[in-house]
């Protein structure tokens, strides 16, 4: 099995492949562009990288946050993604 180099955590890596995977779907003024910024921010600082990062998300534009990452991510169903981070 080829190892895993893991990369150099900065800002950018978490644009990496998300941006053109996932066209940002918030409306203008939507708060969840400020969390989205928070969480890069917060994940740069702690040096978590995409291979440690698992985002589970349900229904709904917060949900969507999963997509807008480089990372790991898990869509489950409505009101489920607490119990599928658990089990994860």
């Amino acid at each position: 099995m080829a190892e895993v180099k893991p990369q150099k955590v900065s800002p950018k890596v978490w644009d990496e492949n998300a941006v053109a995977r996932h066209r940002i779907q918030w409306c203008p003024g939507c708060g969840d562009f400020g969390v989205l910024a928070a969480l890069k921010m917060a994940l740069t600082k702690l040096e978590i990288t995409p291979y440690e990062l698992l985002m589970v998300g349900g229904i709904g534009c917060s949900g969507q946050i999963r997509n807008y990452l480089n990372g790991n991510a898990f869509h489950g169903t409505h009101g489920g993604a607490l119990a599928y981070a658990l089990g994860a």
